[in-house]
């Protein structure tokens, strides 16, 4: 595999925690709960389980 083929999501470059996630995932959905509940920053990147990065 070439590095152009990279199917890595584009991460942000904003400094904060990035939570990499499905959005079906409970275990994600608990952490963005305690995250909104201590109004905390976060990115959030959601991945496609069909098509998976490397």
């Amino acid at each position: 595999m070439s590095p152009s083929s990279n199917l890595l999501p584009t991460l942000p470059r904003s400094g904060l925690p990035i939570l990499v996630s499905h959005a079906l995932c409970p275990y994600v959905q608990r952490a963005v709960i305690a995250l909104k509940e201590k109004q905390l920053p976060y990115e959030r990147i959601d991945i496609d389980l069909k098509n998976k990065p490397a």
